[in-house]
């Protein structure tokens, strides 16, 4: 009997522990590549440790919040300011000393439950709102020195049903450039039946890597996302005090509020 022989022979004699030993060294190799792995990608999602932007303006509450929120794409929004604040930013000669650029930022939205949302302008790739390109001094940067560019495609425009997919998205879904999705309410949980959205938007372009978590967004025109009917009523609240008009009622069904009218070309007009 050969030494191979033998330790199979033992083997057999005590399989019970063997199984067990086998087990414990399985289980052992899974957690230390589930570290490795886990280390990697939190790696990647938080390694951004410098920013090409000084502040970032929400509503009252928790700072750790508004920054995971906006700047990592985690946790819940901590709420909406006035859109009214963000056009004073940009043209009141209150705050045209400090302000050199303002970009809005409107969450809360998902594809599949799973990819966030973002409403923002197109002024945060570089574009302004007839698609021109806006001079480097006039475009955010995500890092120092670093702008968003285009892996192909184009920029949205502000008021076309129109969508820009971060570098992630396009690795982990099917969408690609006119390809069509709907947004889904919020992130629900995979016991919930996810509220997805009417609105159809079309993929118009694809952003190059930035190696931080705005790969993994879905960019719209923050405009289209007042055009949801069954959105939180508290926006189109909002807009309504905006234009000095009488909101409707809180207890109002959204899908009832008709707040914009859409040209056969695809161009939507908001109504307030």
């Amino acid at each position: 009997m050969n030494l191979f022989e033998l330790v199979l022979k033992q083997m057999r004699q005590r399989a019970l522990s063997t199984w067990l030993t086998l087990l414990s060294v399985v289980l052992g190799v899974a957690l230390a590549i589930a570290i490795l792995i886990l280390r990697r990608e939190s790696g990647a999602l938080f390694g951004q440790k410098s920013y090409g932007f000084e502040v970032l303006i929400g509503k009252k509450g928790s700072a750790t919040q508004l920054v995971m929120n906006t700047v990592y794409h985690l946790d819940v929004s901590p709420g909406n300011i006035p859109f009214s604040l963000y056009e004073q930013m940009l043209h009141s000669a209150q705050y045209r000393p400090y302000v050199r650029l303002a970009v809005p930022i409107m969450v809360g939205d998902s594809y599949q439950g799973i990819f966030p949302i973002v409403g923002t302008s197109p002024n945060l790739f570089g574009f302004d709102d007839d698609g021109k390109k806006l001079p480097p001094e006039s475009v955010m940067e995500y890092q120092p020195d670093q702008r968003y560019q285009f892996a192909s495609g184009r920029d949205f425009l502000p008021h076309k049903f129109e969508a820009v997919l971060g570098a992630d998205i396009v690795k982990k879904t099917k969408l690609t450039i006119g390809s069509t999705f709907q947004a889904t309410h919020g992130f629900p949980r995979p016991e919930q039946v996810p509220d997805i959205h009417p609105t159809v938007w079309t993929v118009v372009g694809i952003l190059a890597p930035t190696h931080t978590a705005a790969d993994r967004c879905v960019y719209i025109p923050f405009e289209s996302l007042y055009t949801i009917g069954e959105h939180d009523i508290g926006m189109l609240y909002q807009m309504y005090l905006h234009k000095h008009m009488t909101p409707p009622p809180q207890d109002a069904d959204p899908d009832t509020i008709k707040v914009y009218t859409q040209d056969p070309d695809g161009t939507f007009h908001l109504l307030l």
